[in-house]
């Protein structure tokens, strides 16, 4: 027997109904876990190089990751420091740099 000429109860409508609004609802929610995080570019330790204007010249200047902080789903911010490994003298106060300011060396 086949499905077509099968009736269906009012109860089973609704719970079609209600499993394939739910099934709409797990689709448009935002998946949680690996795949739907934001991973940082770069790693603690890592060496980069920044430019900064000293007597109004742009001059790289190598520095390594200390630490780094996510500041929404898809942006991150590096503190940096001139030594690898030390965390302790942080480069320019503690200050926070985007990533976007941040390139690989």
């Amino acid at each position: 027997m086949t499905d077509e000429g099968r009736q269906t109860t009012p109860e089973e409508q609704i719970d079609n109904q209600q499993q394939t609004e739910k099934v709409a609802r797990d689709r448009a929610a935002t998946l949680k876990g690996l795949g739907a995080e934001t991973v940082a570019k770069y790693s603690p330790g890592e060496h980069v190089q920044i430019t900064e204007v000293i007597d109004n010249k742009q001059k790289k200047k190598k520095l390594y990751i200390a630490f780094s902080q996510k500041i929404s789903k898809s942006k991150t911010e590096y503190q940096l420091t001139e030594t690898k490994g030390d965390t302790t003298k942080l480069y320019m106060d503690k200050k926070w740099f985007p990533e976007v300011k941040i390139h690989p060396v």
